[in-house]
């Protein structure tokens, strides 16, 4: 598993991918008791946080957030085939995938513009560093929270093979979704029998922690051109929830800077007419 171990987190070493949950995604976790998750509660946030630069203000995009998005356009011939196949085939056309309109194909969004990976370092960091109030500490590796009478008052660091305590009055656990559950259970809180099993101790028997993991699986296809020249890697994606979505990477390139520039939403399983895309 790689692992974002860069400030900027996996934001870094990810497929560059901007793309918002859907809105039933949203209201589902608003209907399971959080309902502070509602899409419409969440939209600010989201506008905030970005410059959209290819919509601008609106009633769904931001104009002046820290992450710069972009979406890059349909020439290269294999994504200007794959969008006519997709609409020979009757799929939507989808110009812009985070305004929760139709699932179908178009550019993807990306946090990668004019070639430059805009990582929540850069786009965060960066311009804080000489806060007085704010430290960043490299080449430090967190190993636990440290929990005295069931309240967190610091962290345990490896920096430089030494561990060092770091003493605060608030922790905030920001380390992704593998590390953060790891981070837990190492600190005590998660499944008793897992816990017991590697031998630490149960702070709190909490058995949602790291539980209900779920992937998208790929499947990979290279195809070379007639002139043997051009590689077009594609791939077919399922989803946990069934749904498929196709992808066309026209890069050879293994540390592309940007993401995919077509991608196309299939709800449902997969589609007869998809392998003819």
């Amino acid at each position: 598993m790689v692992r974002g171990r860069y400030l900027g987190g996996s934001t870094t070493v990810n497929g560059g991918y901007f793309v918002r949950a859907r809105r039933e995604d949203f209201d589902r976790w608003a209907a399971a008791g959080n309902p502070a998750w509602a899409y419409e509660g969440i939209l600010p946030f989201l506008r905030a946080m970005e410059t959209d630069l290819d919509f601008g203000a609106g009633d769904v995009h931001g104009a002046d957030g820290p992450m710069f998005v972009g979406r890059g356009e349909l020439k290269h011939p294999a994504a200007a085939a794959f969008a006519a196949a997709a609409q020979e085939l009757g799929f939507p056309h989808e110009p812009d995938k985070n305004a929760q309109s139709r699932p179908g194909f178009g550019p993807v969004p990306s946090n990668a513009v004019d070639g430059v990976r805009l990582n929540t370092g850069v786009s965060y960091l960066w311009a804080a560093l000489d806060r007085p109030n704010l430290t960043v500490v490299g080449n430090g590796r967190v190993l636990r929270v440290v929990i005295t009478s069931g309240r967190a008052t610091g962290v345990l660091v490896d920096h430089g093979g030494l561990h060092t305590p770091l003493e605060a009055g608030e922790v905030v656990l920001c380390a992704g979704s593998f590390v953060t559950p790891h981070l837990l259970q190492l600190s005590g809180i998660g499944p008793r029998a897992d816990l017991e099993r590697l031998g630490l101790p149960v702070l709190k028997d909490a058995s949602s922690v790291g539980a209900r993991f779920s992937d998208h699986p790929r499947n990979r296809a290279r195809v070379r051109s007639g002139s043997g020249e051009t590689k077009t890697p594609s791939a077919v994606t399922t989803t946990t929830d069934g749904s498929s979505s196709v992808l066309i990477e026209p890069s050879t390139k293994i540390l592309r800077p940007s993401a995919p520039v077509t991608r196309a939403w299939i709800r449902r399983g997969v589609s007869k007419g998809m392998g003819r895309l």
